[in-house]
């Protein structure tokens, strides 16, 4: 394709003529004494352009001996993707077409793309070239909520009208955009893929306490269905723990004292923390104010994690439950062992004085209460034992009184068990 280039040639385009009526070439017919059509230059410079402006649009170069650089232009036009700039704010988008688009223009099924400019917030429209603004709305058919349209994403956004949606008003979807948070509708079909709240509802655990990551296998309310958590928090002192901490496996590596406040549970309905006291020391888990924290189906303001102890604790939006404890244990010569459910074995050697008051301490305080106390006594070696008759004096959640009699003196064992 190339201009005419002969020593007859203008070297200037001459000026168009005033718009006639619209009509037809004909080859004039003698008989009726109608004339052919003149092509005048005008006309004839009209298509030249035409063509040279597709094929210089594509951005190729004229050549006179190339005859097919019209229909290369045309597909590679085809293939160019026309990226508008964003030139409105945060959730009032807009943009200029070239040509500018028209009302009758924004049709269904009319396709706009375009860099974004400026990040969003919460719900967003869309407004081209000073038309009516549209608000965008999600795959889900639901208002943008923020995030969707990150700064330098290219947001593909498709005109629709869509009865019960946005009151049956034209709308932009947002089909997609790098970078940004994108719906899912629900799921219909076993086939379908499972939007978030779906799988949030199926396990007992609610949306807002998802994380933003880009993987879905990063997500806390799969990482919980699965048994793991989705951060580790070191704790060396006392803390308060937040909302945003919610799945996280909570240890205290150092410190005395140390208290751990949970985070309030209202709104953190299905959210959880796993506990674990790794010091030799106490540790005190406390709620909120004015919250309460179930405990073996007590409720209280807080409880104490001993030395070793783990639980799991869970919220229903309104207060705490521990649901699985695991319990320390101490398999010294005078131990203990913690069951999840609260009951504690204790056990021990002794050595008792006939008419001496033998005092037996225990190796943890039961908490709640003693229950059971019991004793064999026997020789000091050997492994067999005589049953004597023990006594048990001033028994508290700490410690007890054992005499024996007949004797001067015995050893045995003894075994504890409360709460």
């Amino acid at each position: 394709m190339f201009q005419i280039d002969n020593s007859t040639a203008a070297t200037a385009q001459p000026a168009s003529t005033s718009p006639g009526t619209p009509g037809f070439f004909t080859d004039g017919n003698p008989v009726n004494g109608t004339a052919p059509t003149v092509v005048p230059a005008e006309w004839l410079n009209a298509v030249m352009m035409e063509l040279v402006n597709v094929v210089t649009g594509a951005g190729l170069t004229l050549s006179k001996s190339s005859f097919n650089q019209v229909l290369t232009a045309v597909k590679r036009l085809g293939q160019k993707t026309v990226v508008l700039t964003d030139t409105g704010a945060a959730n009032a988008y807009t943009a200029t077409n070239s040509p500018a688009l028209a009302a009758g223009d924004l049709v269904a099924g009319l396709v706009q793309q375009v860099s974004i400019a400026h990040a969003n917030t919460g719900t967003s429209t869309y407004s081209p070239d000073g038309q009516t603004a549209a608000p965008i709305y999600g795959l889900g058919l639901q208002p943008l909520q923020g995030g969707e349209l990150p700064l330098g994403g290219v947001a593909v956004l498709m005109r629709a009208t869509i009865a019960g949606v946005n009151s049956g008003n034209p709308i932009w979807i947002l089909m997609e955009c790098a970078g940004g948070a994108q719906q899912v509708p629900n799921a219909t079909q076993s086939q379908h893929a499972v939007a978030l709240g779906q799988i949030a509802q199926a396990i007992g655990t609610t949306a807002p306490q998802f994380d933003s990551s880009l993987k879905l296998a990063t997500t806390a309310f799969l990482q919980r269905a699965m048994g793991n958590h989705n951060s580790v928090v070191g704790l060396t002192g006392s803390a308060t723990l937040t909302q945003a901490q919610l799945g996280s496996f909570v240890e205290v590596t150092a410190g005395t004292g140390v208290v751990i406040t949970l985070c309030s549970a209202t709104g953190a309905g299905g959210g959880a923390f796993r506990l674990y006291n790794n010091t030799a020391n106490s540790v005190t888990v406390s709620a909120a104010t004015g919250q309460n924290i179930n405990v073996n189906r007590t409720n209280v303001s807080s409880f104490t994690l001993m030395a070793g102890e783990a639980c799991d604790i869970v919220t229903d939006g309104v207060s705490w439950t521990v649901i699985n404890g695991i319990g320390a244990s101490s398999l010294a010569a005078s131990g203990y062992q913690k069951l999840p459910n609260g009951l504690i074995f204790q056990w021990g050697p002794f050595t008792a004085n006939n008419g001496a008051s033998n005092t037996i301490t225990l190796p943890i305080t039961f908490p709640t209460a003693t229950v059971f106390v019991s004793a064999m006594t026997g020789a000091a070696s050997g492994t067999d034992f005589t049953v004597r008759s023990v006594t048990f004096v001033g028994k508290s959640n700490s410690q007890f009184i054992v005499n024996v009699v007949p004797a001067s003196s015995f050893s045995g064992y003894w075994m504890a068990i409360g709460y």
